[in-house]
Formats: C-alpha cells, sequence, structure tokens
C-alpha cells in the first residue's frame, strides 16, 4: 500500500508486531478494520429460477471424471465449441469469469441467440449450472441447464435439462413438429461429446 506506518484514518491505525518462525522473527504491521466502517455495496442476488413441472428434454450421462473439474469444462467457455458441435460461433468475454449474469452470444444457422447464466434449486450434493435465451426466433423462452453429481471421487453424473417457454399455440405446434427431435439430437450430441472431451482430457 506504500503508506506510512503513522498513518491512520477511519479505516486504517497501523499496528506493529513480530511473531518467531523457524527461528527468526519476522516484523510485520497490520490494520483491523472495522466493516461497519466500510462503504461496500453488495453482491447482486443471484437469479434463481423455479419450475412446477418436468423438462421438456433430459439426457444424463455417467463422466469418469471429479464432479468440480466437469463443471469447471462446462462453465469455462473457450471450451465450448469443442463439445457443442452445431455452434457457428461463439462470443464471451476472455477477461470475465463466468458467474450468474455472464452474458454470451451463440450463432447456430446463422441465428443470434443471446445466453445469460441462470440457476436453479439442486440437491445438497449437486451442482447447477444454467443459460437462459429469449432470443430463440421460436420459442419465447429457453433454459437449459447442466446438473453435476458426484458418484464417487473420481467420477459423476451430468444432466441435461432443456425448458422451454412458448405463449402462443402456433409457436408451440412448431415447436412439436419441426424443431423438437433435432433440438434432442444435439443436446444428446453435446452431452456425447463432452464426456468424451472430459474423459480424454481428464477435464
Amino acid at each position: 500500500l506504500k503508506m506510512p506506518l503513522t498513518y491512520s484514518s477511519r479505516l486504517f491505525n497501523f499496528v506493529e508486531s513480530s511473531e518467531h518462525y523457524d527461528n527468526k522473527e519476522l516484523k510485520f504491521s497490520y490494520s483491523e478494520i472495522d466493516n461497519s466502517l466500510l462503504k461496500t455495496l453488495p453482491y447482486a442476488s443471484p437469479k434463481v429460477v423455479t419450475f412446477e413441472r418436468k423438462p421438456n428434454l433430459s439426457f444424463d450421462a455417467e463422466v469418469q471424471v471429479k464432479a468440480h473439474d466437469l463443471l469447471e469444462l462446462i462453465t469455462n467457455y473457450k471450451y465450448r465449441q469443442s463439445w457443442v458441435k452445431v455452434i457457428d460461433d461463439f462470443q464471451y468475454n476472455e477477461s470475465e469469469v463466468t458467474r450468474i449474469g455472464t452474458e454470451h452470444l451463440c450463432v447456430i444457422n446463422g441465428n443470434h441467440l443471446n445466453f445469460t447464466t441462470v440457476t436453479k434449486m439442486g440437491n445438497s450434493d449437486e451442482m447447477v449450472y444454467g443459460e437462459l435465451t429469449d432470443s430463440s426466433p421460436i420459442l419465447d423462452l429457453i433454459y437449459q441447464f447442466y446438473i453435476v453429481k458426484p458418484l464417487s471421487k473420481d467420477s459423476c453424473k451430468v444432466t441435461a435439462e432443456v425448458y422451454w417457454i412458448a405463449k402462443s399455440a402456433i409457436k408451440k405446434i412448431i415447436m412439436k413438429l419441426l424443431f423438437e427431435k433435432q433440438l434432442a439430437k444435439n443436446i444428446g450430441s453435446s452431452l456425447i461429446n463432452l464426456k468424451a472431451l472430459a474423459e480424454k482430457s481428464g477435464a
């Protein structure tokens, strides 16, 4: 901080002290800060989504890697096109850590889909990562979740769930007749690719 030890304020009041480590005296200075005096902004509350129904699509797979390592592979966007092959382009902020509210753009068959990271409640032994888009040309909202559950020290189960909302009967019919089967194929293939990539690289 390059502050002199004589410096003091409402937050800082330095104290000199020392400790002995390996028979050597190490001198240091510190300042205890009263949290009530800090003017900090609280973290934004994450958007937690709830559903009163089963997902429109659901797939799962057992993966022979640690659960936290698989979650890292899912949430690290630089790997996304390695296992989601239908993406033509994937744009995101490389300097930003994936968290609730993080945004990215997927281009699929010429359609630009803007996604925002969300979450939903899972069981105590599950880790949940989710994405939401409202820019689908067919549906009003699409939610996609990856739920990772440890099975052992070095293996886990991943479940991919997709929920969608179509406010009009026409959109529901179009989705059912023309797009649901293809979306199911894409999600299933992506999960297979994710498993292969994780196990090959050891996540």
